[in-house]
């Protein structure tokens, strides 16, 4: 056992030292994953946002709006984009079926509602409020699924 690692190790030391890499695979729906990423910079931005102005954490918990009978925070809104971002929605893409991109289109919905909600609301600073604008027309602008029928592996 020991025996695989230490030729894994030699293997890979080889390689580095040839500056070689493995070939990785390429991603299924590249134009999602670069919305994902753009999505975090966006959800960045308004964090960036809020420290100018000088929102200090607890101030941020406390910034609550009832939406649809209930009162959420606008830290936990962007928790929950940045968790979307970062977590399910590559782990729907990593594990692809044929409803994985409308999944994540209707999810995306949500998302984009609570932008719009927080964006709109008069106890936020304007910059802030700029900065939730962008966020939500990036939800807006999520990008048409690619075209899969070519690849027999898509399980349903």
């Amino acid at each position: 056992m020991i025996q695989r690692y230490v030729r894994a190790f030699w293997k890979a030391l080889r390689m580095t030292l040839r500056g070689e890499t493995i070939a990785g695979t390429s991603l299924r729906q590249p134009r999602l994953h670069e919305w994902l990423r753009a999505g975090v910079r966006c959800v960045d931005a308004v964090h960036a946002a809020q420290d100018r102005t000088g929102i200090a954490l607890e101030e941020r918990r406390a910034l609550t709006l009832r939406i649809d009978k209930r009162d959420i925070s606008l830290e936990t809104t962007l928790q929950t984009i940045r968790h979307h971002l970062t977590t399910e929605y590559p782990y729907m893409l990593k594990h692809y079926t044929r409803f994985s991109v409308m999944a994540i289109q209707a999810s995306n919905l949500n998302d984009q509602y609570l932008a719009t909600r927080f964006a709109e609301a008069d106890i936020l600073p304007s910059s802030v409020r700029d900065a939730l604008a962008t966020l939500r027309d990036h939800l807006a602008a999520i990008p048409p699924a690619d075209d899969d029928t070519a690849d027999a592996s898509v399980r349903d």
